[in-house]
């Protein structure tokens, strides 16, 4: 239990109780692109920790000393600070987002050739890894996000594209097309 009182744990309980009482404030629309730093450091108090080291208060002081920027603080939680930032609605359009790329790796998992199956299948344990380490981790990691749903949007295309040629090389029709999953 002393783990809890000392070391990085109480400016990372600082963060994620901030961010959730700034999201009772502004469920909807949140604070916008950048905002949650100069929201968090509003809404912090010196006292609000006691004297030691990666305090509160040497937070504070690190913030109005240069040493460190409000524009990078950031909760530790991707889906807390993208609800922070975004609200509610920003949240839910990056969770449909993550749900897409998955589907699209699913539907090559199940239409895909053998290569075509692995590369789907690990391609959706990296966007599992990613949702998991979202819950400890920054936005800052978000280009892994958008590299694993832009292969997952290539390889359902090459996927459905090639089982349209096929079925047109056979005179027959496809039991799946690529205007059927488009999204």
């Amino acid at each position: 239990i002393e783990f809890l009182k000392s070391g990085s744990t109480p400016v990372r309980r600082a963060l994620i109780e901030r961010s959730f009482d700034m999201l009772r404030d502004r469920w909807l629309l949140g604070y916008g692109f950048m905002g949650y730093g100069a929201e968090f450091m509003r809404r912090l108090q010196p006292g609000d920790e006691v004297d030691e080291p990666n305090s509160v208060k040497e937070f504070i002081g690190n913030v109005e000393a240069g040493k460190e920027s409000e524009h990078t603080i950031l909760p530790h939680n991707i889906y807390l600070e993208v609800a922070v930032s975004y609200g509610l609605l920003g949240l839910a359009a990056f969770l449909a987002f993550g749900w897409c790329a998955y589907r699209d790796l699913s539907l090559a998992e199940q239409f895909g050739d053998a290569l075509e199956r692995n590369v789907a299948v690990s391609l959706k344990a990296g966007l599992v890894a990613f949702a998991v380490s979202g819950i400890w981790g920054h936005i800052l990691t978000m280009k892994v996000l958008w590299i694993l749903a832009g292969l997952a949007a290539a390889l359902r295309r090459v996927v459905l594209e090639r089982r349209e040629r096929e079925a047109a090389a056979g005179a027959g029709s496809p039991d799946v097309s690529v205007r059927d999953y488009v999204t």
